[in-house]
């Protein structure tokens, strides 16, 4: 997976080759970022920058099948993670913001989530919709385009979503009731079934334009995906990639092992999981051997890795060796431990503070 500013315009045939020579088949490279920015010219949204094409020709040349990174419902984000702040589509339409259950939009009270702030459409309103579509479309005309993968088919996180005019009235009309007031079983089938027709109409904008795009979506694992509106197994699409990002949450690679055998039960061949996420420079060379060896059993669609630096992926699967794991392992928890202390120093001096104003 590629962030929007990895690619350097001038550099990318070496960045495209140097991944299809470490074995990767396919790079998911973010068109429209958390900020509602695209990198590549849109008719519907503020430019950030245009390497596209150049990525596109560079997939051509080293076969490696270029997808666009989609972020669905953001339209508006600061944080580590860059962004440009909210975007005109947002600012011009206030009304296909979601709305928490005290009443605030995301358009003026964005959500803590991925580094920073974001703001959020509602997944139900016809005018965030609309303007998906728009993009989707847009995308999906480009020759040489292997599919695209929908980020962010999901409510905003954290709090409860969403409670704007449309979403009441089609929800009244449907249950009889406010959904302020509605059990927890009438709200979460509300939710699902709103992701559920979303989903599916973005999927069929796409296929219609290309019949031939992949269409993948990025998903929460099972256990974990149903209260935020993915009911995922049932999804008309071709791969869902699921996040299994061991390095952040501290798990091994029998614990993916695990939840590759859950989930393949449900959704044989189609798979494709997300391993890594943040510290995925920490893999082993022997990790990476065994996490194919993996997919290769249960028959998955394959794997891919989700990270904050391209870069240090690739060299860790270029050369990493186990010695040099270990070296950087402890490095980090030296980091963190130091990290930890100076949070709890600092915690304690502002205690302090407020006893000496007492």
């Amino acid at each position: 997976m590629l962030y929007g500013q990895e690619p350097v315009p001038g550099r990318i045939d070496p960045l495209i080759q140097q991944i299809a020579s470490l074995g990767f088949n396919s790079v998911f490279y973010v068109t429209k970022g958390y900020d509602g920015r695209t990198f590549y010219p849109s008719r519907f949204a503020q430019m950030q920058s245009d390497v596209l094409d150049e990525l596109l020709d560079a997939g051509e040349r080293h076969h490696v099948a270029i997808h666009a990174w989609f972020c669905t419902l953001t339209e508006g984000y600061r944080g580590k993670l860059g962004g440009a702040g909210k975007s005109n589509f947002i600012r011009e339409h206030p009304e296909a913001c979601a709305v928490d259950l005290q009443g605030r939009s995301t358009l003026t009270h964005p959500v803590a989530c991925d580094y920073g702030l974001e703001n959020f459409l509602c997944p139900f309103n016809p005018v965030g919709r609309e303007h998906q579509i728009r993009l989707l479309r847009e995308l999906a005309s480009r020759p040489n385009l292997a599919g695209v993968l929908l980020d962010f088919v999901r409510y905003p996180l954290p709090g409860r979503f969403c409670y704007c005019s449309t979403c009441t009235a089609e929800f009244l009309k449907r249950y009889g009731c406010d959904p302020k007031s509605a059990s927890p079983a009438a709200w979460q089938e509300w939710r699902v079934h709103v992701i559920h027709n979303m989903v599916h109409a973005l999927a069929r904008s796409i296929k219609e334009v290309s019949p031939t795009c992949r269409v993948t979506t990025l998903v929460w694992d099972l256990d974990a995906s149903r209260d935020k509106g993915q009911d995922w197994l049932k999804w008309d699409v071709d791969h869902p990639m699921v996040m299994l990002y061991n390095k952040a949450l501290g798990h091994s690679l029998d614990w993916v092992e695990r939840r590759i055998d859950v989930i393949s039960r449900a959704i044989p061949s189609r798979l494709i999981c997300g391993i890594g996420g943040p510290f995925s420079h920490l893999f082993r060379t022997e990790e990476w051997r065994l996490l194919e060896n993996v997919c290769a059993h249960y028959d998955v669609a394959g794997y891919f890795v989700g990270h904050y630096g391209v870069d240090a992926v690739l060299r860790g699967h270029a050369g990493d060796g186990i010695a040099r794991s270990v070296s950087k392992r402890v490095r980090w928890r030296i980091q963190s431990a130091h990290q930890r202390a100076r949070r709890y120093a600092g915690r304690m001096l502002r205690v302090a503070g407020l006893r000496d104003q007492r």
